[in-house]
């Protein structure tokens, strides 16, 4: 199993990793990614794939507390694993592991989903209504436009719509939301 170091934390990215020639980039470098899950078929793509996809050790969760409370679904770590809540615990207790379900960090970023959403600011209009069910206040939403350089410059979110505001522009422009759940 051939693995990877990024920021200090290892990936494992399948068995079938090959040395590329001299001259050869990552780009060019073809990679089976049969066992890694990974969606990259060159070993620029899967590096591009981690980094993007990647969960810092704090943003997974904190160390089990038995003087916590929990909610079916919290993320915890307890022995140097990590592990889900299945169900409600609403009196802090000591580590019963009939309440949670370990897990990896393989299986987290497989189970994260987003929706994409499309949509066209009209030239001259300064705002575009963006509406799907996936859309939440809760949710995390990247913002993606046709031109690199024009952003909105407010975003404001209500359950099952964005909408965004720009600079006046003098065509279309098109806009797209990745709405994470």
């Amino acid at each position: 199993m051939s693995r990877v170091y990024l920021n200090g934390q290892e990936y494992s990215l399948g068995s079938n990793i090959y040395v590329a020639a001299a001259g050869s980039s990552a780009a060019t470098t073809s990679y089976d990614n049969t066992q890694s899950g990974l969606s990259g078929r060159n070993v620029q793509d899967a590096i591009d794939e981690l980094v993007e996809n990647r969960i810092d050790n704090d943003a997974i969760g904190d160390e089990y507390s038995p003087l916590s409370p929990y909610s079916k679904g919290d993320i915890v770590i307890h022995n140097n694993t990590i592990y889900i809540a299945n169900t409600d615990i609403s009196t802090p207790e000591v580590w019963n592991v009939n309440h949670w379900t370990q897990t990896t960090i393989t299986e987290l970023i497989q189970g994260v989903t987003y929706t994409e959403v499309t949509g066209t600011l009209t030239a001259g209009s300064t705002s575009v209504t963006l509406q799907n069910a996936a859309i939440h206040t809760t949710s995390t939403i990247d913002i993606y436009t046709g031109v690199y350089t024009i952003m909105p410059t407010d975003a404001q979110t209500t359950e099952g719509q964005i909408v965004l505001t720009f600079d006046e522009q003098s065509s279309n422009l098109s806009v797209k939301v990745k709405v994470w759940n």
